[in-house]
């Protein structure tokens, strides 16, 4: 579930199903990402969002690793 990204949370189902079984990796965390964002449409001043957001997603899940 992502938050702060839209209007409301955004729910990611399809990264949670790629996670599932997977070691957290830097492979698989980064195409989690990947997958997180898929679909994303920003609006005209914040394209920035959207790899912003991907390296957040990364971030949070290789510590969940530490």
């Amino acid at each position: 579930m992502l938050g702060g990204v839209g209007t409301i949370p955004w729910h990611v189902p399809a990264a949670e199903e790629f996670l599932a079984g997977k070691p957290l990796t830097e492979a698989v965390v980064a195409q989690a990402a990947q997958i997180a964002l898929q679909g994303a449409k920003p609006m005209e001043q914040n394209q920035y969002k959207i790899p912003l957001t991907q390296t957040l997603v990364r971030r949070a899940l290789l510590k969940l690793n530490a």
